[in-house]
């Protein structure tokens, strides 16, 4: 799990598993009590992970307390190396969003 106390202290923003899955996690992210960062934040700095082969999430701000996100679940098997170098990227842009908010 990737955590960062900006965005949620006790929740990870992704999970990676052991077959090779990553999962984004912001439904998880947002449901806890101790987010720092709002679901519209979410929506809006998560496209820093467009440039990932695969990565795709869609918002509905109308499902629920604080809507619901579909999140792509990515396979580390399925990523080219640059895939990987943008996730790691990706990742520190979206926590310096959170350190900025």
């Amino acid at each position: 799990m990737v955590k960062a106390d900006s965005v949620n202290p006790s929740v990870g923003v992704i999970q990676i598993e052991e077959d090779g899955t990553i999962g984004f996690r912001w439904n998880w992210v947002v449901s806890n009590d101790n987010s720092e960062v709002s679901p519209a934040f979410i929506d809006d700095a998560a496209t820093v992970f467009e440039s990932v082969t695969g990565y795709q999430h869609e918002w509905d701000p109308e499902d629920g307390e604080n809507g619901d996100f579909e999140s792509p679940e990515l396979n580390v098997q399925d990523l080219a190396q640059s895939d990987i170098d943008d996730l790691i990227e990706s990742l520190r842009e979206f926590v310096n969003r959170a350190n900025e908010q």
